[in-house]
C-alpha cells in the first residue's frame, strides 16, 4: 500500500529500501524513484527482534513464587509433598521455558523473503480517483 515501508532486491542484485510513494502502471515508486515490477527479484521482510531471556531478578521472583506455591500446596494438603515440590517449579517456570524455546523453534520457520516469479507475483492495482470537473449550468 502507498505509504508502507518495503525492502526489495532487484534483478541486478542491488537492494532498495524506502516508502512506497505511488503505485501506477506496473511501477512502484519508492521515495519518488520508479521501479518497474519486472525489475523486482525478491521482496524482503523485516526481521522481528528476539525477546530477551528474563534477568536474574525476574528469575529469582519466579523461583520465590514457585517455592511459595509448593509450600502452599503441601501445607493445605492438596497434594503430597513430593507432588507439591514438582508442581511449584512447573507452574512457575514452564510458561517461561515454553515461550523461550518454543519461540526459537517457531522463529526458524517463518519466511524472510518472497521470491518473485514462480510462486509469488507482484500485482499493482491502480485505484486513483480522477479529478472531477465541475459542470456549469
Amino acid at each position: 500500500m502507498e505509504g508502507s515501508f518495503i525492502s526489495l532486491k532487484l534483478i541486478d542484485g542491488t537492494y532498495v529500501k524506502g516508502i512506497i510513494t505511488l503505485l501506477r502502471n506496473d511501477t512502484i515508486f519508492l521515495n519518488g524513484k520508479p521501479i518497474h515490477k519486472t525489475a523486482v527479484q525478491e521482496v524482503l521482510l523485516k526481521k522481528r527482534p528476539k525477546t530477551p531471556f528474563p534477568d536474574a531478578k525476574t528469575l529469582g521472583l519466579i523461583g520465590a513464587g514457585a517455592a511459595l506455591t509448593s509450600a502452599g500446596l503441601a501445607i493445605s494438603k492438596q497434594a503430597s509433598t513430593k507432588d507439591a515440590l514438582i508442581a511449584g517449579p512447573v507452574i512457575g517456570f514452564a510458561p517461561l521455558l515454553i515461550k523461550h524455546f518454543g519461540g526459537r523453534a517457531i522463529r526458524a520457520i517463518p519466511r524472510k523473503k518472497f521470491r518473485i516469479g514462480k510462486k509469488f507475483y507482484l500485482q499493482i492495482l491502480d485505484f486513483h480517483i480522477p479529478k472531477q470537473t465541475q459542470r456549469g449550468f
